[in-house]
């Protein structure tokens, strides 16, 4: 009677265990499945991301500089996030990730571009990852919400040695993912 009840518990304890690897398992593969869709979504979207600049003729008055862009993308149709700011003019050669910790600040706050005519980008406390997912920076940003094939008005005044970059992100399950950058 005693061999029974080992038996029994053995078999209990070993599809107990069963259970909790299978569960365990089933989580990992979730996650990764859910990273690479995210991934692979925003790799398509990159992909596709083209930016129309008013062919590089600008309109200057004084310290501003205004410039008619249209972000377009053959993959995607849906809401785009840009953001504008000034990087140092020597990053335009280099092979660095640009993200916005190379920003030019002024009194702790990076100092944007005015898009629209407006400094009224909405302001996130975020993550921002590139297309590999890879999180690029961490802080506040304010980013700019329209949709791809509208025409965004940008009005620059980058400080002497900074050159202006418009990054594009999508936000995917709650994540701002970047798909792009221009130089302008």
């Amino acid at each position: 009677m005693e061999s029974s009840v080992v038996a029994f518990i053995l078999i209990i304890a070993t599809i107990l265990i069963g259970l909790v690897v299978f569960s365990l398992s089933s989580v990992f593969a979730s996650y990764q499945y859910n990273t690479i869709s995210i991934q692979t979504q925003a790799e398509n979207i990159a992909n596709g991301l083209y930016v129309t600049i008013s062919n590089n003729e600008s309109i200057s008055n004084s310290n501003n500089i205004t410039l008619f862009i249209v972000p377009q993308d053959f993959n995607y149709h849906g809401i785009i996030y840009l953001t504008v700011f000034y990087v140092p003019s020597y990053f335009k050669q280099s092979s660095d990730e640009i993200t916005p910790q190379l920003a030019y600040t002024s009194s702790g706050k990076i100092l944007y571009g005015l898009v629209n005519g407006t400094t009224t980008g909405k302001t996130y406390n975020t993550i921002l990852y590139s297309t590999s997912l890879k999180e690029m920076y961490e802080g506040e940003i304010t980013l700019w919400k329209t949709v791809t094939g509208a025409p965004q008005v940008l009005t620059l005044s980058p400080p002497n040695g900074y050159t202006p970059i418009v990054m594009f992100f999508v936000q995917i399950q709650g994540k701002f993912v970047e798909v792009g950058y221009e130089w302008l």
